[in-house]
C-alpha cells in the first residue's frame, strides 16, 4: 500500500507533479526542490559521483523530514532516519511514468475523483 504516493499519469514525471500547485495551496506538494522560487528548498543536493555535476542526488533536510516522510516517528527514530536516509537521484526524479498503475489498481485519490474515472472493478 502506498500512501502519500506520487501519482502520475503516462508521460509525466514526479518533479512535474511536485511543480504542479504553489506551495501552500491545497493539492501543492510539501516537497520543494532547490531552485523552486520564492519558497526555500526542503532538499539538499549533492553531486552523485562518478556521474559528475549533471546528475545530482537529494535528501530531505532534517528540519522537513517528518513533513515529507515520517510524520508519525518518534523523534528519535527520526534522527536515525535523516542520518541514514537513502538519498534519490535527480534521474528518477525526472524520469516519465510508462504507465498509470494508479489507474488500474484498486486505488483512491483526490486527482481520480476529480477525473472521475471508475474504479478498480467498476
Amino acid at each position: 500500500m502506498y500512501v502519500a504516493a506520487f501519482i502520475p499519469e503516462v508521460g509525466e514525471s514526479a518533479a512535474q507533479l511536485v511543480g504542479h500547485t504553489a506551495s501552500g495551496l491545497p493539492g501543492s506538494s510539501h516537497i520543494v526542490p532547490p531552485g523552486t522560487p520564492g519558497v526555500p528548498a526542503n532538499l539538499t543536493a549533492r553531486p552523485f559521483p562518478p556521474f559528475g555535476p549533471t546528475d545530482l542526488t537529494f535528501y530531505i533536510n532534517a528540519d522537513a523530514f517528518s513533513d515529507i516522510f515520517a510524520a508519525d516517528v518518534p523523534p528519535a527514530r527520526q534522527r536515525l532516519m535523516v542520518a541514514t536516509q537513502r538519498p534519490f537521484t535527480l534521474q528518477a526524479f525526472k524520469d516519465t511514468s510508462a504507465a498509470a498503475m494508479w489507474m488500474t489498481i484498486p486505488s483512491w485519490s483526490p486527482r481520480r475523483n476529480a477525473r472521475q474515472r471508475p474504479r478498480y472493478g467498476e
